[in-house]
């Protein structure tokens, strides 16, 4: 309001709109949505910085997953089975625990098979939420995730890739795995492991190549980008249009 009302500072208050008054009101309303898609930007920086510390987490825990996903590939079994495996059991009564003298009612205590393997529940703890979301895109508890699926699950440890990129990206670690990919690489899927594996590897696979048209290049974007190009484009676009309309409207004003 203080824009608006320095004009009347100068030039005389009267009873009919100013062109000039309501051209800076406009303004006002432009700077508002440029403060609130600055506070959405941060916003979205924030949340791509905490998903990307999950990633790095289980990047840190690597050694561990790669063990565990040995051993469920030697043991045929799936690795969120394994995982279950290694969590902590109910300690059976009379048994001593250790630091657990003084201790009353249930314990749980490391599973034998974790102590037997040296796998701790640190180790599995990023293993875990990556399961999570997982599970969250595998609708049919098929432990098998679509193109599609994986890509919207790769959003939450701050990995963007495009619809005609994910694909690809999913049939090169397969085959670099040793598997065989299907000829339409969009029917192609991803089990658990196989998507933890891609987790860990995929900086091998980020290199873009060809052109991905728009719709591409905004969904290997992460959001905080998206919101960034997205005001770059409406408000310059936005003021011109303001120019353009209010002198076009100029002479009503008269």
């Amino acid at each position: 309001r203080t824009l608006s009302n320095s004009v009347y500072t100068t030039l005389p208050e009267g009873s009919q709109q100013m062109w000039l008054a309501d051209q800076l009101n406009v303004f006002t309303y432009i700077t508002i949505l440029g403060a609130v898609q600055f506070g959405i930007v941060q916003h979205c920086l924030v949340v791509e910085a905490g998903r990307g510390r999950k990633r790095n987490g289980l990047k840190q825990a690597q050694e561990k997953a790669k063990q565990m996903i040995a051993t469920a590939k030697e043991e045929r079994v799936s690795l969120q089975k394994l995982v279950q495996r290694y969590e902590a059991v109910e300690k059976p009564e009379g048994s001593t625990a250790p630091n657990a003298e003084n201790a009353t009612g249930q314990l749980f205590v490391t599973s034998e098979e974790a102590v037997s393997q040296d796998v701790r529940e640190s180790d599995m703890l990023f293993i875990k939420y990556s399961m999570k979301i997982f599970q969250a895109f595998d609708g049919n508890d098929s432990d098998a995730l679509n193109p599609s699926e994986v890509r919207k699950a790769l959003t939450y440890f701050n990995i963007y890739l495009s619809s005609a990129q994910t694909p690809k990206v999913m049939c090169m670690f397969l085959r670099d795995s040793g598997f065989s990919t299907p000829l339409d690489e969009s029917e192609a899927e991803l089990r658990f492991m196989d998507f933890c594996g891609l987790l860990m590897s995929i900086d091998n696979y980020m290199l873009k190549f060809g052109r991905s048209g728009i719709v591409g290049y905004l969904q290997g974007s992460p959001p905080s980008k998206r919101w960034d190009v997205f005001a770059r484009v409406i408000v310059p676009t936005g003021v011109v249009l303001q120019f353009v309309i209010f002198y076009l409207v100029l002479p009503t004003y008269r």
